[in-house]
């Protein structure tokens, strides 16, 4: 089994294909940081990632990959709306 870790340039997971960072590592993100500002620092480091590994990358595309749309995820996951 393919674990789920990023591939760059594509910005996909190895393990699901869906975009990175995708619900299963978002899921274990929140249950070892929580919902506030370690959470924001652990995506802030999977942004600062995905800038070195693909430097040619707009940076509001990445931000809204690797952060906002991790967040807004993790607050769903946090009520319960799994998909």
């Amino acid at each position: 089994m393919t674990s789920h870790e990023p591939l760059w340039p594509q910005g996909l997971c190895a393990g699901c294909g869906l975009l990175w960072p995708c619900e299963p590592v978002v899921a274990q993100l929140v249950d070892e940081h929580g919902l506030g500002l370690p959470l924001s620092a652990a995506l802030w480091k999977l942004f600062d990632q995905a800038a070195h590994a693909v430097p040619t990358a707009p940076v509001l595309a990445l931000y809204e990959q690797c952060i906002r749309q991790p967040l807004a995820l993790a607050e769903k996951l946090n009520r319960g709306d799994r998909r």
